[in-house]
């Protein structure tokens, strides 16, 4: 299960993600729709512990994924060039 709770980023004065609290089940499937500069893309990169949000917390299966290169591994796949 991944659980989002009071997750905020800005960059600057622009507010990406504004208190977002989630709770997604296991084998359940969910999409991220939006305009350009929704915070898209800001919430898939904190969820995966690349981006540090300035406020909440993500955990996973009961364990938080940012600078926990472990469940980082376990739960996402990372290209590189």
């Amino acid at each position: 299960m991944i659980q989002v709770d009071n997750l905020s980023k800005s960059y600057g004065k622009k507010m990406a993600l504004d208190h977002i609290t989630a709770s997604i089940h296991d084998e359940h499937i969910f999409g991220l729709l939006g305009t350009n500069g929704a915070g898209k893309s800001t919430f898939l990169k904190i969820l995966s512990g690349i981006l540090k949000p300035d406020s909440g917390t993500v955990i996973i299966d009961d364990h938080p994924v940012f600078e926990k290169r472990t469940y980082k591994s376990r739960y996402f796949v990372f290209l590189s060039d």
